[in-house]
C-alpha cells in the first residue's frame, strides 16, 4: 500500500511539473491548451457543430418536410445556407460578405418563423441575439 502511495505521488508530481492536470471529467489536460481540447464532448461540438436547421424544432413535422421548408426559405440541402457567387468571377468585399450573409440568414429565419417553426437554438443577452429574428420572436418583440 505504501508503494502505491509513493508511485501515485510520483506520477502526480511528474504530471504537475509537466504542466498537466486532471480535469473534472478525468481527462489529463495541459495547461497550455484550452479546456475544450481536453474534453472530448466539447471538442466534438466545436469541431462538428450541428447544421443550422437543427436549431428549428420539427413542430409536428418530419425532418424531410423541415428540410424542404428550409430549402424553400433559401437554405441549402445540407441544412446551412450560402451566398450565390457573383457573375463574371467578381468577388465580394469582406463587408459585403458580412452584410449579405446576415441578410440572407435573417431572411431564412423569418421565413421559418412564418412557417410556424419553433426556434430551439440559443439566444444570448448580447447585440447579435437582440437583432436575431427568432430571438426577438422568443422575447415577444417584433421580428419582421
Amino acid at each position: 500500500m505504501r508503494k502505491f502511495a509513493q508511485y501515485s505521488c510520483l506520477i502526480a508530481s511528474v504530471l504537475l511539473l509537466d504542466g498537466c492536470y486532471i480535469n473534472k471529467n478525468g481527462y489529463i489536460c495541459s495547461l497550455t491548451l484550452p479546456e475544450a481540447y481536453c474534453d472530448k464532448e466539447i471538442y466534438e461540438k466545436l469541431t462538428n457543430p450541428p447544421a443550422m436547421i437543427e436549431n428549428w424544432g420539427l413542430s409536428g413535422r418530419t425532418p424531410s418536410i423541415r428540410l424542404q421548408d428550409w430549402v424553400a426559405c433559401g437554405g441549402t440541402t445540407n441544412g446551412g445556407y450560402g451566398l450565390i457567387p457573383l457573375p463574371n468571377g467578381k468577388r465580394r468585399t469582406t463587408e459585403q460578405i458580412q452584410s449579405e450573409s446576415k441578410a440572407e440568414f435573417y431572411s431564412i429565419q423569418r421565413c421559418m418563423l412564418r412557417k410556424h417553426y419553433d426556434y430551439i437554438g440559443p439566444c444570448f443577452d448580447n447585440e447579435i441575439s437582440r437583432e436575431n429574428p427568432p430571438c426577438r420572436a422568443r422575447a415577444g418583440l417584433p421580428w419582421e
